[in-house]
Order: structure tokens, then C-alpha cells, then sequence
């Protein structure tokens, strides 16, 4: 008969452990689901993603970071991804009943699905499959950045949630390699090979209401999962609106660019390669309509205030470039099934487009634009992981000419946080872990 400690022990005893020491050292190792989980010893963060050189290598050749950037925020699978989801008309009474509440959506082979973040907050992963298209939905709270990610490109597996953090950031990891990401990042983190970088695909963030509009035929997440929990309380407090950072970063509000905006201003990036443009829900704000070139792209970027949508899309059809405005249809020319009840725009030839990006009128008439896929981050998120990032900047005394790329480049360094944080999902993962550790204590017996 083995002997184990009593279950009010252990807990105790990782409990204080975890309280004086948040950041887990390179000697812990967890156990859930009978399987170790490692902490690596990473080598330095490249920030064009190359790969490592020989002097970079440290003692643990499957980690791409070094130790102290990793922070574990919950144990593994201790926030549990949703792998089997259900979806629900949205009339049903499993559907948002808050017209507010956040969505990302996506469209695949014509089938429209919004995953609510009040959903997404608690479980940050959902593994779907759209007719043998599989995707994984992935959404970070500590960051504010929803990304859509194809299954394909991360060997056909499901994704599951490691609990550690980098830069505050989701790491997810493939269920059956181990291989770790970076959500934001979408570069490896830990893994038998270091090299791939992964893409997000095109996803829409915004209201549920306004979603609603855009795919009336739309399903969506169901709230009947397999986790109990009340999914109208946010698990993170004031998280969205105060200032707090809950693990170490290297965001430093006393200098530029870094203390323009609130830390959880929304933000919305754009990459072509290196190359990262960010454009502050603030400043976009300003302008509605922002026609601007980046890297020798023609862009046009809508926004809607009242509905948190930002939408990017190419400017240039066939190699003529176009410049949009808004446009008011004060004669009610056109229905509200080609204009969602959203603002419409109009173009240097006269052609007037809907939000989805689609001429309903002029020349171009049926031509639809191709959307950039982007997503949004909270700014203090945005600037820690592309810290050579150009942002916009709108002048609010002239917003027709006024408007500036403003380039940026820091060397970023690690800051002080003022107080300690405990994630919920920390204390879950911790009575979850007694639980199976007592259970099989029984059997043992």
C-alpha cells in the first residue's frame, strides 16, 4: 500500500507554493491527465522569427524563449477548449440574449457561426469543423486578440490550452504533437522543430447584433457546454477597463509609444510579413473612413464606433486604385437587405459599396473587395509584440490631410509588476489536480 499525503495537505502546500512563487521555475513539473508538463528552457525571442542560431541554443534544444518570458497563468487543460460544440439559431434561448455582447464570426463554404467572447473568456479555444474544413477558434481575455487559425496548417490536430503565457498571451498547443504556440505571435514556443509560422484566416469582430445583420442565417455558439459556469460573469473583474497587466511584460507606460493610449485600448493589426501597421480604435475613430498605403499596399479601413468593427480591405481593383468616403443614402434608394442598416461608402468613380465590401451600385456593380484578415489586441498587447510597429496617427484639427504612420522602435525590456494577480483558472486547475491526485490515491489503496 503506497502512502499519500492527505488531499488538504497537498492543495496547501501548492497553493502558498504558487502564491510565493507565480512564475513557475524551471524544476516544476504539473501533472494532469497523467501527463507531465515540462517547463522549458527557451532561448531568446527573434522578432522577425527567424531561426535560432547556435549561440542562441540553450540547454533545452524544443523551446524558443528564454525561461523567464514563460509565466504559467493555469494549469494544463485546466481551462478546458471546447471540442465538440454545439451551435443554436439565434432565436434560440442558448443564444446571446445581450445584442452587445462581443462576437467573433466567421464564413466558411457559405456557413456563417459567431462564437461570443463571454463564451470564449472561460473556455479561449473551440475546436470546429465546417464540413471537413476543421478550424480552432482561439481568444485570449488577458490580451483582447481573437484569431482563427485552419487546422491544416497545424498538422490536421485540435488545440488545447497550456496555461502558460507569453507577453500575458495565450500558448495553445497541438493535442497531438505538444507543439506550443503563440497566439499573437503565431510562431512556436515549444516543439521538436522550431521553425513554421502559422496564419490566421479573414474573421470579422463585432457586436453580436451587428453580426446578426451581416448573416441573418447565422449559427451561433451554443451556451450548453460541458463546463458549469455562469457565462454572464466575466471571470477577469474589471480586467477590460482598468489598467492592470497581470503577468510580466514589456510594455512600459513612462515612455513612447507605449503610454498614447489606455493599456486596453483596442487595436487593430495589420502584417504583410514584418512588416505591422497599428491602427488604435482611438484614432480610427476620428476618421470613420481611412484610405491609406502601407508597404505599397492601397488600403481602405471602415470602422464603426457604436459596433467595435474595424474592416479592412484592398483599395485597388484591376490596378486602379480607389478612394472611399461615406455616403448617406438619404433617399432610401437602396434596401436594408444590401445595407444591413450599416453605413454605406462611395468611391472616386461613383460607385457605392455596403460594409461587406460590395459594389450595390455604380460601374463596379457586384464587384466585392478582398478583405486583409486582420485582428484586434488590446494596444498594450499590440505594442509589446511589435515593438517596430508604425501606428496611425490622426490629426484632429485637419482629419482630410492629416493623417501620419507613425514609425516606432524601443528595445524592449521586461517591467516590474506592482502587485500579484491569481487567475481563477489557477485555483480551478489546483482543486482539479487534488481531485484526481485523491482519486487515485483510492484505487492505490
Amino acid at each position: 500500500m503506497k502512502i499519500h499525503p492527505p488531499k488538504s495537505i497537498f492543495l496547501s502546500l501548492m497553493f502558498i507554493s504558487f502564491l510565493f512563487n507565480p512564475i513557475i521555475n524551471t524544476q516544476a513539473s504539473f501533472h494532469t491527465n497523467n501527463q507531465a508538463n515540462q517547463i522549458p528552457f527557451p532561448a531568446p525571442y527573434s522578432q522577425n522569427n527567424a531561426n535560432l542560431t547556435p549561440h542562441q541554443a540553450q540547454t533545452e534544444p524544443e523551446c524558443n524563449f528564454q525561461f523567464e518570458e514563460l509565466h504559467r497563468g493555469a494549469l494544463k487543460d485546466a481551462i478546458r477548449s471546447i471540442d465538440s460544440p454545439r451551435f443554436v439559431d439565434p432565436t434560440h434561448d442558448m443564444a446571446p440574449e445581450d445584442p452587445r455582447q462581443k462576437v467573433i464570426g466567421i464564413t466558411i463554404d457559405g456557413i456563417a457561426r459567431a462564437y461570443p467572447y463571454n463564451i470564449l473568456s472561460w473556455h479561449e479555444i473551440v475546436n470546429d469543423d465546417f464540413n471537413g474544413n476543421k478550424v480552432s477558434i482561439t481568444y485570449c481575455p488577458l490580451t483582447g486578440s481573437g484569431l482563427i487559425y485552419p487546422a491544416g496548417d497545424l498538422n490536421d490536430t485540435q488545440l488545447g490550452v497550456s496555461g502558460l503565457l507569453f507577453e500575458n498571451n495565450l500558448v495553445f498547443y497541438e493535442c497531438d504533437t505538444g507543439k506550443h504556440w503563440s497566439q499573437m505571435g503565431g510562431f512556436v514556443v515549444k516543439g521538436q522543430q522550431l521553425a513554421g509560422n502559422i496564419d490566421y484566416v479573414e474573421s470579422i469582430e463585432t457586436t453580436w447584433e451587428t453580426w446578426l445583420k451581416l448573416h441573418p442565417d447565422t449559427k451561433v455558439l451554443s451556451t450548453q457546454t460541458q463546463l458549469a459556469a455562469s457565462y454572464d460573469r466575466y471571470p477577469y473583474g474589471a480586467y477590460l477597463t482598468d489598467r492592470s497587466i497581470y503577468f510580466p511584460t514589456t510594455f512600459n507606460d513612462n515612455i513612447e509609444p507605449y503610454n498614447l493610449y489606455h493599456e486596453k485600448e483596442l487595436t487593430q493589426i495589420i502584417q504583410f510579413d514584418n512588416d505591422v501597421l497599428l491602427l488604435p480604435f482611438e484614432e480610427l475613430s476620428k476618421i470613420q473612413v481611412l484610405n491609406h498605403n502601407f508597404v505599397n499596399q492601397d488600403l481602405f479601413t471602415l470602422y464603426v464606433d457604436s459596433e467595435d468593427l474595424a474592416i479592412t480591405y484592398y483599395a485597388n481593383i484591376n490596378g486602379t486604385k480607389l478612394d472611399f468616403t461615406s455616403y448617406e443614402d438619404d433617399n432610401n434608394v437602396f434596401n436594408a437587405d444590401v445595407t444591413f442598416d450599416l453605413p454605406l461608402f462611395i468611391d472616386n468613380l461613383e460607385n457605392i459599396w455596403n460594409i461587406k465590401g460590395l459594389a450595390i451600385s455604380g460601374p463596379l456593380i457586384g464587384t466585392q473587395l478582398k478583405i486583409i484578415p486582420t485582428y484586434n489586441a488590446f494596444w498594450f498587447a499590440a505594442t509589446s509584440f511589435y515593438y517596430d510597429a508604425s501606428i496611425l496617427i490622426v490629426d484632429d484639427s485637419d482629419t482630410s490631410t492629416s493623417v501620419v504612420l507613425s514609425s516606432f522602435s524601443v528595445t524592449p525590456e521586461v517591467q516590474e509588476q506592482g502587485s500579484l494577480q491569481i487567475s481563477p483558472f489557477y485555483v480551478i486547475g489546483l482543486v482539479t489536480l487534488a481531485i484526481l491526485r485523491y482519486g487515485k490515491r483510492k484505487i492505490e489503496v
